[in-house]
Parts: structure tokens; sequence; C-alpha cells
């Protein structure tokens, strides 16, 4: 057994000692802070918040951007998430799919969409899913430390949001698909670390932009039954085998990594900062690709989501074996350090 492998052997326990307890810790804070509104807007608003809304912030944004993307960047610097940043990473989480969906579901015009995030303070909203996301961004404008960088971020977010557009086109190219993709990702990731009290060192943006890069990758190789049914051209609906999505993601990995390691942080905190994002993020991913390169067989060595049924290709990770198989992948992938 080589000496890395048996690191992470050795390391595994605590990372997941650690995912087990910034979950929890945000579960509770949700269950209490968040949860008790949400409900009632269900039960007695004027429809505008739906079940998929709350959704979204209690069991996916709102819980994973400050669990993992917020307490990983606290392990980076060294010490514990504040109460003042774990209610703005939460803020931000909780923006995040009532932003898209201000897009996709409710078709506003990009100039109310730009006018809520640019004077959310000034707008009348005009039903509970704006008043929602106007509270919500009102409060994180009021925690947030690094404002500038939430700016700059904010506004890269809504031009490629616009520019995602493309991707319903059929004859988009692969340069503008990747360019999109990553851009996506990289911004929104720093857009969450504005959230944090403590300044960028130097290299962090790119590091994380990077960082950002991937895990947006990741998030559509996990989405690949609902972009292929609703007919969203991704890097993964459009690659064609397993084998080279799989490449494209870890070389986007690794470089991430490697300039995680080039950062002025303590060794030890960088160590535990990739511990959490590899766990929690990367190898979940590397599960659906092995899921997704059973079912490339089916189909003549060619990746075709559009043949496959929503059963084969949803990777739920909720199931022990997959969780059996993304502890795995911490200990056997092989990614720098």
């Amino acid at each position: 057994m080589n000496r890395i492998r048996l690191r992470r052997i050795i390391q595994m326990p605590l990372t997941v000692f650690r995912m087990i307890q910034f979950v929890g810790s945000q579960k509770n804070y949700l269950q209490r802070k968040v949860a008790p509104a949400l409900n009632q807007l269900l039960h007695s608003g004027d429809g505008s918040v739906d079940k998929a809304d709350v959704d979204k912030i209690l069991k996916y944004y709102g819980l994973g951007v400050p669990a993992v993307l917020g307490e990983a960047f606290c392990m980076l610097r060294g010490t514990p998430m504040t109460k003042n940043e774990r209610k703005c990473a939460t803020s931000l989480g909780a923006i995040t799919g009532l932003f898209d969906d201000f897009f996709d579901k409710h078709a506003l015009e990009n100039f109310e969409i730009e006018q809520l995030m640019e004077h959310p303070d000034t707008i009348v909203p005009r039903n509970d899913n704006q008043k929602l996301f106007q509270q919500n961004l009102i409060q994180a404008l009021s925690l947030i430390s690094l404002k500038e960088l939430y700016l700059r971020m904010s506004r890269n977010i809504f031009k490629v949001q616009i520019e995602s557009h493309k991707q319903k086109l059929p004859q988009i190219s692969a340069s503008d698909l990747e360019s999109i993709t990553w851009q996506k990702g990289g911004y929104s990731v720093l857009f969450y670390r504005s959230a944090m009290n403590h300044t960028l060192v130097m290299g962090e943006k790119e590091a994380l932009y990077e960082l950002g890069a991937a895990m947006q990758l990741g998030n559509d190789i996990f989405d690949v039954f609902k972009d292929s049914r609703d007919k969203i051209y991704t890097i993964p609906t459009t690659t064609g085998t397993v084998s080279q999505l799989r490449e494209t993601y870890l070389r986007q990995l690794n470089k991430a990594y490697e300039l995680v390691r080039g950062l002025d942080y303590p060794e030890k905190n960088i160590q535990r900062f990739i511990n959490i994002v590899h766990m929690a993020v990367a190898c979940r991913v590397f599960v659906a690709l092995n899921q997704y390169e059973k079912l490339q067989e089916s189909s003549h060595g060619r990746f075709l989501p559009g043949e496959y049924t929503r059963q084969e290709l949803i990777c739920d990770m909720e199931k022990p074996i997959n969780i059996m198989r993304m502890l795995k992948h911490f200990v056997t992938t092989k990614y720098p350090g």
C-alpha cells in the first residue's frame, strides 16, 4: 500500500466525522431559523413559492453552501465559522435557486432581474417568490464582508446566466460550452466566498475559480437526465464517451487542487480543505461516472443520455452502496496530495 493511500485511509474517519458535524449543524440552523417562515409561505402564501423552492433552500443550496463550501473555507483559514458568516452564506445559498428560477420558471425580463439584484431595497416585490429573494439578499448584503468581490461576482453571474441561453442551441460549440460551464461555477464559488470575513490570499481567486469550474461540471454530470430531457446542451450530454468525460473532470479537478496547494495557508489547513471538498463533492461525481460507464456498454460504447431511463441515469447518493463507493473513491482516486 503506497504512502498517499495509507494517509487517506487514516484521514477518512475524521473527514467523515467533520462532514457529519458540518451538515448536522447547518440542518439544525435551517430548522430553527429558516424552515418555519418557509413552511408558512407554503401553507398561507400566494403560491409563488412552492415545495421545489423550499427544498432547494433546505436540502440543497441553503444546506450545501454553508455546510460544504463555507466550512471548507473556514478549514482553509483555520478558524470556525461565525454566526454572521453562517447567516450570510445561508442567505446567499437561498437566493441561488430563486435567481435561477427568475430566468427559467418565472421568465422575468432581464432588466427586472437586474433591478432585483442591484437595488433590492428599492423594489416592491410582486409576489412571495420575489419577496423571499429580496429578504435574503438584503440580509446577505448587511452581513457580507467582501462587498467588492460580491458585487463583481453577482454581476458576472448575471451575465453568464444570460449567456447560458446558448445551451439550448444544438449548434453550440464545445469551446462555448466549456466557457459557460467554467464561468458559472467559478463565479459562483467566489460569490459564496464573499460571505467569509477573511481576505483572499494571493492566488486564491484563481484557485477557487478553477475549483468552481470543476464543481459546475460535477453538477452537470449529476443533472444529465434533467438536461437531456429539457434539451439543454452541456459537456456531459455532448461528450460522447464517459472516459472522455472522466478525463475532462479529473483534469480540471487536479488543476484546481494544484492551485489550492500553492496558496499561502498552513499545509494542514490546505489538506483539510481538499479532503472536505473531495469527499463531499468530487467522490460523488466518480460514483455517477461509474454508473454511466455501465450504461454506455448498452449503447455500443457511446454515452447517449437520451436513450436511457430516469431510473438508469439518476445516481442516488443516499443509497448505502453508493456511500460506500464514495468512501472508496476518497482513498483510491488519484489527486494531488
